[in-house]
C-alpha cells in the first residue's frame, strides 16, 4: 500500500511539473494552449511514447535495451527496401516487424541464456543494426513514393494524427496489461525479486525475452512511422531516440533497478519531455540548448532514481 501511495504521489508531482511547463510557455507565448500546439506536442512525442510502453515494462522486469534507436532505422530500411521492390505494403510491414522481433529475441537469448550484461548486449546490437542499415541502404536515403505508405505517418483519424492514435492505443494496452493481467503481475515480481519469481513458478527468462521482442517490435513500428512522415528512409533514422526513451521512462518513475513503475508515470514523463522540447523550440531557443536541457533532465532523473533506491534499501 505504501508503494502505491508513493507512486501516486510521484505521478501527482509529475502532473504539477507538466502543468507548470504549460503555464510557463503560455506566459511567454500565449497561443501555446491552441489546439494545434497540443496536437503537435502529442505528435512530437508519439514515437518516443510508442517505444516507451514496452521499454517501461522491460525496465520493470529488470531489463534494459539501448538499441531501440538503431532498431528503428534498421527496420525502416528493411520495410522500405522490400516495399520498393514491389512487395505488398502490408506484407512488407509484417516482414520488417518480424525481423525486429527476431532482433529482440536475439537480445533476450544472449542476456538470459548466455548471461551477457543487458547494457553490453544491446550496445553491441545498437552498433550492429546501425551498420547493417547503412550497408543494406547503400549509405543513402530510400525514397517513399506511395501515398498509402505515407498515410501511416501523415493520415488522421478525426482530428488526431494516426501516430497519436497508435500512441494512445499503446498506453491503454500497456496500462491494462500491467494492472490487470497475470503477465503484468509476473513482470513486477520478476523485476522486484527474481529468486522469489522463480520459486513461485514464473518463467523469468521468458518474461524478459518476450519483453525484449515487444520492445524492438515497437521500435520498428516507430521507425516505420517516422519514415512515412518524412517520405524517405534514412539509415540513421532513430539516432538518439534511446536516450529520449530512457529519460522519459526514468523521469516517469520507472526504476532502472526493476520492480517499480507505472505506465501512467511513463506517459507523464513522455509528455513532460515533449512539452519542454516543443516549448523551447516554439519560443526560439537554439537546438544546442535544447540538447543540453534534455541531457540535464536525464541526469536528474537517474539521480532521483538512485536516491529512491538507496532510501528503499536503508
Amino acid at each position: 500500500m505504501k508503494n502505491k501511495k508513493n507512486l501516486s504521489f510521484e505521478n501527482l508531482g509529475l502532473l504539477v511539473i507538466l502543468i507548470a511547463l504549460f503555464v510557463i510557455f503560455w506566459s511567454i507565448y500565449h497561443p501555446f494552449f491552441a489546439r494545434i500546439n497540443i496536437i503537435n506536442i502529442l505528435l512530437s512525442v508519439s514515437l518516443i511514447g510508442i517505444i516507451a510502453v514496452p521499454w517501461s515494462m522491460l525496465c520493470i522486469s529488470g531489463g534494459l535495451d539501448i538499441s531501440v534507436g538503431s532498431a528503428m532505422g534498421f527496420t525502416a530500411v528493411i520495410i522500405t527496401l522490400i516495399y520498393n521492390r514491389g512487395i505488398n505494403l502490408v506484407l512488407s510491414i509484417i516482414i520488417g516487424l518480424v525481423v525486429a522481433v527476431i532482433v529482440g529475441l536475439i537480445n533476450g537469448l544472449l542476456i538470459t541464456k548466455v548471461g551477457i550484461n543487458s547494457i553490453i548486449t544491446t550496445l553491441g546490437m545498437l552498433s550492429i543494426l546501425r551498420g547493417a542499415a547503412f550497408i543494406i541502404a547503400g549509405g543513402k536515403g530510400l525514397p517513399i513514393y506511395n501515398e498509402k505508405f505515407r498515410y501511416i505517418g501523415m493520415g488522421r483519424i478525426w482530428i488526431l494524427p494516426i501516430p497519436v492514435v497508435i500512441l494512445i492505443i499503446f498506453f491503454v494496452a500497456g496500462y491494462l496489461v500491467l494492472k490487470y493481467s497475470a503477465y503484468g503481475r509476473n513482470i513486477y515480481v520478476t523485476g522486484g525479486n527474481e529468486r522469489a519469481a522463480m520459486v513461485s513458478g514464473i518463467n523469468v527468462d521468458w518474461i524478459r525475452i518476450s519483453l525484449y521482442m515487444l520492445t524492438t517490435a515497437s521500435a520498428g513500428l516507430a521507425g516505420l512511422i517516422f519514415s512515412a512522415q518524412l517520405g524517405q528512409t534514412w539509415p540513421k533514422t532513430g539516432t538518439g531516440y534511446e536516450f529520449a526513451v530512457i529519460t522519459a521512462v526514468v523521469l516517469g518513475g520507472v526504476s532502472l533497478a526493476g520492480g517499480k513503475g507505472r505506465i501512467s508515470g511513463a506517459l507523464l514523463g513522455v509528455l513532460i519531455i515533449g512539452t519542454l522540447t516543443y516549448g523551447l523550440e516554439i519560443t526560439g531557443v537554439h537546438s544546442f540548448y535544447i540538447t543540453i536541457a534534455q541531457g540535464t533532465i536525464l541526469l536528474i532523473a537517474v539521480t532521483i532514481d538512485q536516491l529512491r533506491l538507496r532510501k528503499a534499501v536503508t
